[in-house]
């Protein structure tokens, strides 16, 4: 890990921070959501016996393809003709010795809101799917809005330290 905490880098996770948090609360705060975190494999062997080893770029790929996925399950024909989807935050983290891991504020649809476990089903069968997919840590609803904000400054905390990467392009909200 990167130790070295710049003043500046506290201003861009606390931008974040803020402003996440601030589009949730204001817009969003009749919503459910739920804390996700993802582990990948650090390594794919190919066709050619040569070994590949997992990148940030993949991980991202990897992301948006589960969320596309996850999306067509719990939305089908909306997602295909009107582009309905989850709302979403999406950090990755990790790399070096560690593995890359995601941790993903995820919206959970409101069809599903009462019975949570099964929007967890869903995520599980997608993510077993994927060719990254090492295992899943935890997926937890959140209930209540400081709840929604703690998750955020968690899965912001590495940033400040440029080991955590906000997905920009899967991020959604």
């Amino acid at each position: 890990m990167n130790t070295s905490l710049s003043a500046a880098g506290i201003r861009v996770r606390e931008n974040y921070f803020n402003f996440f948090s601030e589009r949730i609360h204001a817009e969003h705060h009749f919503r459910s959501w739920a804390a996700v975190s993802l582990t990948f494999k650090k390594y794919k062997k190919r066709d050619d016996a040569t070994i590949q080893r997992l990148s940030i770029c993949e991980v991202s790929k990897c992301i948006k393809q589960l969320l596309k996925t996850v999306n067509r399950s719990v939305y089908g024909a909306a997602y295909r003709r009107h582009g309905k989807r989850l709302m979403n935050i999406s950090v990755i983290e990790g790399g070096g010795s560690k593995h890359l891991h995601a941790h993903l504020l995820l919206e959970i649809p409101r069809h599903m809101a009462k019975t949570p476990m099964q929007f967890f089903a869903v995520i599980r069968r997608e993510w077993s799917r994927l060719r990254w997919a090492d295992r899943e840590k935890d997926f937890q609803p959140i209930c209540t809005p400081s709840s929604v904000s703690g998750w955020i400054g968690y899965i912001l905390k590495d940033c400040a330290f440029d080991d955590g990467i906000i997905d920009l392009n899967n991020t959604t909200i």
